[in-house]
Formats: C-alpha cells, structure tokens, sequence
C-alpha cells in the first residue's frame, strides 16, 4: 500500500516517500507545469522568439490575461515547495540527507538527481529518518478484523 500523493505536500521533517508515491508526485507536476507551459504561450500567441525581445508587454494584455499571469506567479511557488518536499521525503527513504534535495533546483544536477531518487530502492524498515512509507499488513490479519474471527473451539 503506498502513501497517498496528496498527502504531506509541503512536509520537509520526519517523513519519507516511497518510490510509486514520488513518482506519482512528479507526474501530477509535470501535469501543472505543462498546463502552465500551454498558458505562457497562449499569452505570447504562440511565437517564443517574442520572449527573449521584451516577450510578453504587459500593457497590451486583457484583464483575463493580467489574471492568468498572476495566478501562474503565484502557482509556481507551491509547485517548487512541493516539488522540493517530494524531493527530500524520497531521499530520506533511500537514506540520505533531506539536503541532497536540493540538488534537484541546480539545473546540471536536477535529471541526474531524479534519475537516481526514481531508481533508489527504499530502505526496508524504520531509519533514521523515520517509519517505512510503506505499510504492510498481512491480508489474515485485516480479514480476522474486519469479520472479527475466532477460532472455533471444539
């Protein structure tokens, strides 16, 4: 059973995230980003030349441009924190410092680093950094709770 994706977006301490549960993460992400990406260039009517020349001019935008433009501001920054906490919660399931997360905001580093995190087998059991995200339970054992069995006594 893995952890849910949604949870503990923003959560840098004592948690760890296995590897389906980050990769996952990162897929919902990637969703936002290339939603945003869609948008940025709807606002530059589909020409990206425009960008690197004074790009998009701000007076000449409708209110509901102005809008999107800001709500992407603002989106970003909790994509990042997200993506950050994603990043550390995995390193602490394969055992290394929450700190090598950053790595993944250094462009030369950031594939190479994902890379490794989706690759990294987790360890097995409680580390220092906390329980294993995984929760194993015998199926015996959730089947004798929930129809609260017991042994027939002759």
């Amino acid at each position: 059973m893995s952890k849910p994706v949604f949870s503990d977006p923003f959560v840098f301490r004592g948690v760890r995230r296995n590897r389906q549960s980050f990769l996952q993460s990162l897929a919902f992400q990637a969703l936002c980003w290339i939603c945003m990406a869609m948008t940025a260039y709807r606002l530059v009517d589909g020409d990206w030349s425009s960008i690197g020349t004074g790009g998009i001019v701000f007076a000449e935008l409708t209110a509901a441009e102005l809008m999107l433009v800001a709500f992407m501001a603002f989106a970003t920054v909790p994509l990042v924190l997200s993506y950050l906490a994603a990043g550390t919660q995995r390193c602490r399931d394969c055992g290394i410092s929450g700190w090598a997360a950053l790595a993944l905001l250094v462009p030369p580093l950031n594939v190479p680093m994902l890379i490794a995190l989706a690759l990294c087998k987790g360890q097995e059991g409680a580390n220092k950094y906390g329980e294993t995200p995984l929760k194993r339970v015998e199926l015996s054992t959730r089947f004798d709770a929930l129809l609260d069995v017991k042994p027939i006594e002759e």
